[in-house]
């Protein structure tokens, strides 16, 4: 049993080198793409080469394959003799050793299958084997072998620049023929070596690797091999860092091989290290990397240096205030490519506040002072530049209407009242006090219905409260929605009035009845001639939910006194729902020959149902101008005169007297009663000539007024062209 402690010695010197890229990765039990065969043949038939073996794919768990911590120590073979020791459980374990065949001829293999990339293009291959060739006798045609292949999915070996093709055309690492025996058990064995296999020509392509050991007899000779191999990949280029803020120029080369060589572009051998420091190397230059493995042949890279340049530029907008950030990245990398950016917001008292690494970012500074906001971007090859700017943050508030809390529900039945709440926050730095709520209900036809108002006492910063208008409003009864507008006044140090303002739709459910007298289209004068006989046309509406049906209208004359001097009445057939309609009156009447004035009542008489009579009833006040000579009279000592010259030829005069200086209103009217010119005037006291311009007018009789002091009188003029 002592003369089997040999292998201890080779195997704990090793110092494992982990697996540098995921898609050799196991340590954790993925066997994604690895698969394992073995192949069991008859003594007899001695037909053990790799290319003859009929191989069975079997469990990655055979025998421990993969050295792992979770498959830890194989403590339990090789007698019961311990030789694995920590350092080399990531590593791919293939062999066999005597078990309980006799008299079998038995070879094990592990195949994994990748594609090749610019991150796996170079393939590190650490190995290690012992080999036994028994102990009472040597048979030539049973030698354990052990080898490596690397293939393409078709079964083709591949050849590289540097790596030998060996043992009949078969790119093969290492194949093992002992050429002596060492103790009584034949034990031929190698410490750890290192090869390397650059894949680069076949970048995009799947390849498999594979390791093997065959030629293992059990029988009384006690053939038998066992082999460790820790795969590595490596990426097929030289990191290059030229910063543009550096006089050094740093190259590296993939980690991994046991020698390096480093020339320039004349073939100087500058450096023999991983690592590499250039001072001041010309921009374009070109230096080579020669990495030699243990064992055959080296692997070539070429490196170009160029200077990189990192701008880390950015874009920058806030509100006015400065509460609400927006940031937009537009730094750039020229001689290598960008690989990510950092945001840092800080305050001078606090430190860092936020920090962010993407290209573009929306944030809210929490309170007032000064900050920096900051970008920093970096290269691939680790070049960076940071760009700052200062930022002063004043007091500010940030007030908005967030919600409608009530009414909630989408839909409300008309004539219902609705106490309204509404959410109200302040995300700004500054407490505000007594803000001014407002809360407007608008129609479908979008004529302004209620508006309520209200006093907010205090919104401290940071916070939201709830607001109840102190009066409730009345859900429309026609139409099938309304809208509710929420919104306040003006808020000193506001930083945002984008959300000052909220606004929601609401639908209707209505079984009501509601007509409505909505205007008085005609008469559509001020002023009419005494005398003139007028027709009336009102609109109306149905806002309920009814059909309306003979519905009776009234229109009354009355004079200054209230005193009704005509009645006149309309039946209106049909009403639909949600319709408006013209209503013309059958009759006519004369505009009365008493006073200044004379009144216009039209009202509905009381609608069966009716949810608002508010609505039923419509008044109108007119001037009437009179056909009377000239006024002189002396009211209140003042005198209107009979323009001159009369007629009037596209300019006329207007003589006025006053007992003292005042103010006068000059107006014009057709004789159809239409306002054709207002003017206000200053006059002194004493006789004045107002002048009125009539060139625009065409032929005919009209009547010009002056008011003063409350007391307005009116003549006749005549224009002509």
């Amino acid at each position: 049993m002592k003369k089997l402690l040999l292998p201890l010695l080779f195997f704990a010197a090793f110092p494992l080198l982990h697996a540098q890229c995921p898609n050799l990765d196991f340590s954790y039990r993925d066997f994604t793409n690895w698969k394992c065969a073995v192949s069991y043949v008859d003594n007899n038939n001695k037909s053990t080469d790799y290319e003859s073996q009929k191989w069975v794919d079997t469990s990655m768990d055979l025998e421990n394959a993969i050295m792992t911590d979770s498959f830890g120590v194989e403590a339990n073979d090789c007698y019961r003799i311990p030789y694995i020791p920590d350092g080399l459980r990531q590593s791919v374990r293939l062999g066999y050793m005597y078990k309980n065949s006799y008299y079998t001829i038995k070879a094990e293999k592990i195949r994994y299958a990748f594609t090749v990339d610019s991150s796996n293009a170079i393939l590190l291959l650490h190995y290690s084997f012992f080999l036994s060739v028994g102990h009472s006798f040597i048979r030539n045609d049973y030698d354990p072998q052990f080898g490596i292949y690397v293939r393409d999915t078709s079964g083709k070996t591949l050849y590289y620049y540097g790596v030998g093709a060996m043992d009949s055309g078969r790119y093969n690492v290492c194949r093992i023929r002992p050429p002596s025996v060492m103790n009584d058990l034949r034990i031929i064995y190698t410490p750890w070596k290192l090869s390397a296999v650059n894949l680069s020509p076949y970048i995009g392509k799947e390849v498999e690797l594979i390791f093997y050991v065959s030629n293992c007899w059990q029988g009384t000779g006690m053939h038998f091999g066992l082999a460790y191999v820790v795969p590595e990949c490596r990426p097929a280029k030289i990191d290059v860092q030229y910063c543009s803020s550096d006089k050094v120029a740093r190259l590296s080369a993939p980690e991994g091989f046991a020698a390096y060589e480093w020339t320039d572009s004349s073939g100087k051998v500058v450096g023999s290290q991983q690592r590499l420091r250039i001072v001041g190397p010309a921009d374009g230059s070109v230096y080579r990397c020669k990495m030699k493995p243990q064992i055959g042949y080296a692997t070539y890279l070429d490196a170009t240096i160029r200077r990189t340049f990192v701008d880390a530029g950015f874009a920058l907008d806030c509100d006015t205030l400065g509460l609400k950030l927006h940031l937009r990245d537009y730094s750039r990398v020229t001689g290598s490519k960008k690989s990510r950016i950092q945001w840092e917001i800080s305050r001078r008292d606090t430190g860092t506040l936020f920090v962010s690494g993407d290209s573009v970012v929306d944030c809210c500074i929490p309170d007032t002072g000064s900050y920096t906001v900051s970008l920093t971007a970096y290269a691939e090859n680790g070049c960076a530049a940071t760009r700052s700017v200062r930022l002063l943050v004043p007091v500010a508030a940030a007030v908005s209407v967030d919600s409608i809390l009530v009414p909630r529900t989408p839909a409300h039945t008309g004539g219902s009242k609705i106490d309204p709440k509404v959410l109200i926050s302040n995300r700004g730095n500054f407490d505000v006090a007594k803000v001014v709520v407002y809360a407007e209900v608008y129609g479908e036809d979008g004529v302004l219905l209620k508006r309520l108002s209200g006093q907010l006492q205090s919104l401290p910063k940071h916070s939201g409260k709830v607001f109840s208008f102190p009066n409730p409003y009345q859900v429309p009864m026609y139409g099938d929605t309304y809208r509710v507008k929420v919104y306040f006044d003006a808020v000193d140090f506001d930083a945002d009035w984008s959300d000052d303002t909220l606004e929601t739709v609401f639908g209707c459910r209505m079984d009501v009845t509601d007509f409505s007298l909505d205007s008085i289209v005609q008469p559509d004068r001020v002023a009419h001639l005494s005398g003139t006989s007028m027709r009336i046309q009102v609109g109306v509406s149905n806002r309920g939910s009814t059909d309306l049906k003979n519905v009776l209208l009234y229109a009354e004359v009355l004079d200054s006194g209230f005193t009704v001097i005509r009645r006149m009445q309309c039946y209106m057939d049909t009403l639909s729902s949600g319709r408006r309609r013209m209503v013309s009156f059958p009759s006519v009447y004369q505009v009365p020959d008493c006073d200044d004035i004379y009144l216009l009542r039209i009202y509905a008489s009381r609608v069966q149902g009716d949810a608002d009579a508010s609505n039923d009833t419509l008044w109108e006040v007119f001037e009437i101008l009179h056909d009377d000579a000239v006024e002189e009279y002396v009211g209140n000592g003042w005198q209107l005169g009979q323009n001159i010259p009369n007629p009037a030829a596209g300019r006329t005069l207007v003589p006025v007297t006053l007992p003292e200086a005042g103010a006068v209103r000059l107006q014009l009217f057709a004789a159809d009663g239409r306002l054709l010119y207002r003017g206000e005037l200053e006059l002194p006291s004493g006789k004045s000539l107002l002048p009125l311009e009539t060139g625009r007018y065409a032929s005919g009789v009209y009547f010009y007024s002056v008011e003063y002091k409350g007391e307005r009188k009116v003549r006749k003029m005549n224009v002509k062209p």
